[in-house]
């Protein structure tokens, strides 16, 4: 758990040094980054782990089994697909982490008494990892913060929807703000398409959750902000019943925290 550009020198260290690693999200910020990580993980015979903890929610675990139980023609949008998924929305719009964390009873420190070299060597390390990854953008403070999004807030909710339903077969549509950290993304599955929209602004307010929209019932995961210790992660189930009633339940396994449960 450090600054993401020691990620992958540190973690490369302790794997030559005979460790398991558990790291941080993201891994590397750039493939050359990641293959680094994989060879020494290959070399040493240890194990990389990395922390993408809404995987591990109970009630993510609990969506999981309904995805894969509905019916092979359960759909609403597009062509037949084998877990009878019909079209999903992934969002991630929340407010910055200090409106939560200076509220949620962590007293949060910020130091400053390290080495100004030291600060010198990480932004040297940013920008180097920034020119692997962006080439010619890299300089762009647009194409600078488009990078850091994907690698932090979304990578969690990508990890998530592709744990739930495999990789996508391409990118239909991207589009980026040109001043703030706002994105949404349309992904090509088989079949259907996923709709993604992730954004960090300065509203005291977590919305993140994954909808997967299916021809009788809408299942809904719902996540809340991680910094406020105990608030639940949830399912919402909406269905029409066989006498044409509306139905709407909502599963809350458990209040321990997907840090926890990872």
């Amino acid at each position: 758990m450090n600054a993401n550009e020691y990620h992958v020198i540190h973690a490369v260290q302790c794997l030559r040094a005979g460790r398991h690693v558990f790291i941080e999200k993201s891994m590397a910020w750039n493939l050359a980054g990641a293959d680094e990580v994989i060879a020494a993980e290959r070399a040493s015979g240890k194990t990389v782990f990395v922390g993408y903890m809404r995987r591990y929610a109970t009630a993510f675990l609990r969506v999981m089994e309904m995805v894969q139980a509905l019916p092979p023609k359960g759909i609403a949008f597009g062509e037949l697909r084998r877990d009878g998924a019909g079209t999903l929305r992934v969002r991630d719009m929340i407010g910055s982490n200090a409106l939560f964390t200076d509220q949620g009873g962590w007293f949060p420190e910020r130091f400053t008494d390290f080495p100004v070299d030291a600060n010198a060597e990480r932004q040297r390390l940013s920008m180097q990892q920034y020119k692997e990854a962006l080439g010619a953008k890299a300089d762009e403070p647009g194409s600078q913060r488009t990078w850091i999004l994907l690698n932090l807030l979304a990578s969690h909710d990508l990890s998530a929807m592709r744990e739930l339903l495999g990789m996508p077969e391409k990118v239909l549509h991207a589009w980026k703000s040109p001043s703030w950290p706002f994105m949404t993304v349309t992904f090509q599955y088989e079949g259907f398409v996923a709709h993604y929209e992730v954004g960090i602004d300065n509203v005291r307010v977590f919305d993140a959750h994954i909808e997967v929209y299916a021809r009788d019932k809408r299942i809904k995961l719902t996540y809340d902000t991680p910094y406020i210790k105990g608030l639940p992660v949830t399912a919402t189930i909406l269905s029409s019943r066989e006498n044409g009633d509306h139905s709407e339940e909502i599963i809350r396994p458990t209040y321990e925290d997907a840090y926890t449960l990872e």
